[in-house]
């Protein structure tokens, strides 16, 4: 109650004028109805009778607004006892507590005496209670307060906490009331967030991959520089950062497949999921990329996000395929080796053997041999140049 000495002087002017102003409209009346009575008696009745009333009907008054007040401060004291935040009141002189809830008890290991007979400072760690005292002196009294400050248990356990305070009296001493909230789980949440958003970012810059995070509540997509400098896209105008986008560059001819698939997985509650497809660039052209994602559900299965990575694999597939074209004329190659090559080949070295018997048997060497040997020679020289035709060939391709 702000100002009770002027309330209550308030209080006894109202009653003085209730009685004065009473007086004067009893008064006349109460004489005419009992004129043999002495005036000064009754004058002396009437005055009493009203202060009586007046009695009465102040202490009517007093009583139901103390009622009210006991009221008002017992729910104030469940709301205070039983808060779920641990909150206190305390000395803003001696810094001692002067009231404690149950859940500031359970919080931090003391007892409710122990609390009553401790300052605010047993609470702070050792190195902190310094700026506590600079902080203090710096507060002022009538200003609510608000800031981030480490407490410590019973145990030595550190933790942080946000306050909020305000000035209050307690008993007739001057206080502060105080709301200290757990905020230790948010602040190591967010450090490692932090940390891993540095890591991520970090990755992102590095990796020549195309780097996509899509949150499925929003609809929106992050990506890194993948789109404009793997496949050319001006970041201001070309890329437009919604799972649409990217499902409009893939290939016509890919489309449904790689739909289906994802589909697919996201239905079975997959949580990894690759494809190879063509993807299309600001020039209009294609690039074959590898698609890796991880897919996230939440806790009914819903999907809630996705992070993946596009690979460009353009060159790689173009190796293959030289790779490929190379066994092929291999292959064709050892055909010829074991065909085409043979024939002639055994043709010379067969009438190489008939040409040394005849040498050896001194008969006339045959005309006939001659020519088959030439022309074995020269059929032998064809396969050759074939072959040298088609290596010459891949190698220009």
């Amino acid at each position: 109650m702000k100002y009770p000495a002027i309330k209550i002087l308030l209080l006894f002017i109202v009653c003085a004028l209730f009685i004065i102003v009473c007086f004067q409209l009893f008064y006349v009346p109460v004489q005419k109805l009992f004129p043999s009575y002495s005036p000064l008696l009754l004058g002396e009745i009437l005055l009493g009778a009203i202060f009586l009333l007046t009695c009465i009907l102040l202490f009517i008054s007093v009583h139901s607004y103390t009622k009210h007040q006991q009221s008002y401060s017992k729910q104030y004291k469940q709301l205070f006892d039983e808060h779920p935040v641990p909150m206190w009141i305390y000395d803003t002189r001696s810094l001692k507590f002067l009231s404690v809830n149950q859940a500031t008890i359970q919080k931090y290991g003391y007892s409710e005496d122990e609390f009553l007979d401790m300052t605010i400072a047993v609470i702070r760690p050792t190195e902190d209670v310094p700026k506590l005292y600079e902080d203090i002196h710096q507060t002022k009294f009538d200003i609510p307060y608000r800031g981030i400050w480490r407490h410590k248990k019973r145990d030595g356990t550190v933790f942080s906490v946000e306050v909020y305070s305000h000035s209050t009296s307690y008993r007739g001493k001057p206080g502060r009331i105080v709301m200290a909230i757990d905020i230790d789980t948010e602040i190591k949440s967010t450090i490692t967030a932090t940390e891993f958003g540095t890591r991520y970012e970090l990755l992102s810059k590095m990796t020549p991959d195309s780097i996509y995070y899509f949150n499925i509540n929003t609809r929106e997509v992050a990506r890194n520089h993948g789109p404009y400098t793997i496949f050319g896209y001006d970041k201001e105008k070309d890329i437009v950062n919604t799972f649409e986008w990217w499902e409009t560059n893939i290939h016509p001819e890919d489309k449904e497949q790689v739909m289906s698939s994802f589909s697919e997985h996201v239905k079975n509650k997959k949580q990894r999921w690759k494809a190879e497809y063509r993807f299309r660039c600001a020039d209009g052209s294609y690039k074959d990329v590898l698609d890796r994602a991880y897919l996230v559900y939440h806790e009914d299965t819903s999907l809630m996000y996705i992070i993946g990575a596009q690979q460009d694999i353009t060159e790689r597939k173009q190796i293959i395929q030289q790779l490929r074209q190379q066994n092929k004329v291999l292959r064709e190659i050892a055909w010829s080796n074991s065909h085409e090559v043979r024939s002639p080949l055994v043709a010379i070295l067969g009438i190489v053997k008939c040409m040394k018997e005849d040498m050896e048997n001194n008969r006339e060497l045959d005309p006939t041999l001659v020519e088959l040997l030439s022309t074995s020679a020269e059929n032998l020289d064809q396969v050759l140049h074939k072959i040298q035709s088609k290596v010459k060939d891949d190698d220009q391709t």
